[in-house]
């Protein structure tokens, strides 16, 4: 048996979403971000975890994307308005 040297395997999860997979700790962060900012800002924005973009030369995704809420809610599966902010973990 042959092992490949210096090659690392991606999983789905990276390949779709060209990050890392999160561990508990990301994880746990992620999650109180999202209540936190829910809770404190419930009536101007909404957060949307793990919400997929559509751009123009690839997609992202976020781990949190911050919108306002007036008129921004519609049934769209990938997001194609940019966010009013964005935060990703760490990307390496």
């Amino acid at each position: 048996m042959t092992a490949a040297i210096g090659m690392e395997s991606k999983s789905e999860y990276e390949l779709e979403r060209g990050k890392p997979m999160p561990n508990k700790i990301h994880s746990l962060l992620q999650r109180r971000l999202t209540v936190f900012w829910s809770n404190q800002y419930a009536e101007q924005y909404e957060v949307f975890p793990e919400l997929t973009f559509e751009l123009p030369e690839e997609n992202a995704t976020p781990d949190l994307a911050i919108f306002v809420k007036e008129g921004m809610l519609r049934d769209e599966v990938l997001g194609i308005e940019m966010p009013m902010e964005k935060i990703f973990g760490s990307m390496g």
